[in-house]
């Protein structure tokens, strides 16, 4: 997984905040919250994944062909990353149909004229996402009856296909259901999750975060306080382009990348070397990443792997009898570092090389090979000691 390539991703945020007609009595200020915070996190010059100039915001726009165009516009550029985020209210043309249109500031559907005629038709984004060369197109809609747009992507009810590789749409609500935007709240109920989530992070060692990544952790925040389940399309290659980094793996545990590399690796042995690494660490660290490397350890205790649990169990043990005698912490250790330094590798061939060395340096002096090698022998034996004994009996000094 990877953030997106900056300089040729796009993104395009449109919301809709004030309309007329009977959409007027349903004002949504929180919209506008969407949009800017949305921005905010997805160009954060730390941890997102797009440049601030790429990131086009589009507020109130009562001109419909004015939105398009803006898309229009993106999508030629993007070739690697194309994001479309949509929120506001919408309505189907017909109730039997899966056409999804977006009202704009203008369309007074109390009016004469026709209001489907003056909003923002679904498919227009659609077509021109679909069109787009980039490497990855998504599009996320937070609006009443979104799950419509999930219909026509999947090609059902005469709308057209939207599967093609690096595909993506997320929608906030299901096809006959209304989106939530509580009172006074910042955010609509849907879009502040998910801002939350790319904000603050999953417990989840992965560095970067791509929407279906989060997906699960969207859906149980949403149904658990009562709101629309949310629903989604995806390819495979959707997973695999991230929008921001992952600020739970990078800040809470503050480990090295490759050691939350290693942890989140399908392969049990690969886990395995990521959890002695979290030994040196604890050796090695401060007060805050020793409580970091613990919570790594006890996640392990009880893996379906029985060389993972038990490792995880090993380490748990040396910091639990840390935690309970931090003064005797050196001598406690000195049997695991003794045994670590035995199965070294690197210190047994830094032995056969010093000997090998010692050997040739000698030979060349005059000394015969027998002689030359009965002498560097015993060097040999006393190099490697010493390294045991500097592996076992060093001490780093304690860190706050």
């Amino acid at each position: 997984m990877r953030l997106p390539i900056p300089e040729s991703s796009y993104a395009v945020l449109i919301g809709t905040t004030t309309y007329s007609g009977s959409f007027a009595e349903r004002p949504l200020p929180a919209v506008a919250g969407n949009v800017t915070d949305l921005a905010a996190v997805l160009t954060d010059e730390q941890y997102g994944g797009f440049l601030a100039e790429n990131c086009t915001s589009v507020l109130d726009e009562d001109d419909r062909n004015v939105i398009l165009r803006t898309v229009r516009a993106a999508a030629a550029r993007a070739t690697d990353v194309l994001l479309v985020y949509l929120s506001g209210h919408a309505a189907p043309k017909e109730l039997s149909s899966n056409e999804l249109l977006l009202p704009l500031p203008g369309s007074d559907d109390l009016g004469e004229d026709f209001w489907w005629n003056h909003a923002l038709p679904y498919g227009d984004i659609r077509k021109i996402v679909r069109e787009s060369r980039a490497a990855c197109r998504m599009v996320v809609i937070d609006t009443c009856f979104s799950g419509r747009a999930l219909a026509e992507a999947m090609g059902k009810a005469g709308g057209e296909a939207f599967v093609v590789s690096g595909s993506y749409v997320l929608a906030s609500a299901g096809s006959t259901m209304h989106a939530v935007a509580p009172a006074g709240a910042r955010h609509t109920a849907f879009t502040g999750v998910l801002i939350d989530l790319l904000t603050n992070g999953i417990d989840d060692p992965s560095p970067e975060l791509s929407l279906p990544r989060i997906f699960p952790r969207l859906r149980q925040a949403l149904l658990a306080a009562g709101y629309p389940e949310p629903d989604h399309t995806t390819t495979k290659t959707v997973d695999q382009k991230a929008l921001v980094r992952n600020r739970s793996a990078l800040i809470a545990r503050d480990l090295a990348p490759e050691v939350i590399t290693d942890l989140g690796s399908d392969v049990n042995t690969i886990i395995v070397r990521g959890l002695r690494r979290l030994e040196d660490l604890h050796d090695q660290g401060t007060r805050s990443v020793r409580d970091r490397v613990r919570s790594e350890v006890v996640r392990f205790l009880d893996h379906d792997s029985k060389i993972v649990s038990q490792e995880a169990g090993r380490l748990y043990d040396l910091i639990r009898a840390w935690e309970d005698d931090p003064g005797g912490d050196v001598e406690q250790k000195r049997p695991e570092r003794v045994r670590r330094a035995l199965a070294d590798p690197w210190l047994g061939a830094s032995a056969v090389i010093l000997a090998l060395l010692a050997g040739t340096v000698l030979w060349w002096t005059g000394l015969p090979a027998g002689l030359a090698s009965a002498v560097a022998a015993p060097l040999a034996v006393l190099g490697y000691a010493a390294a045991i004994a500097v592996a076992v009996f060093s001490t780093p000094p304690e860190k706050d």
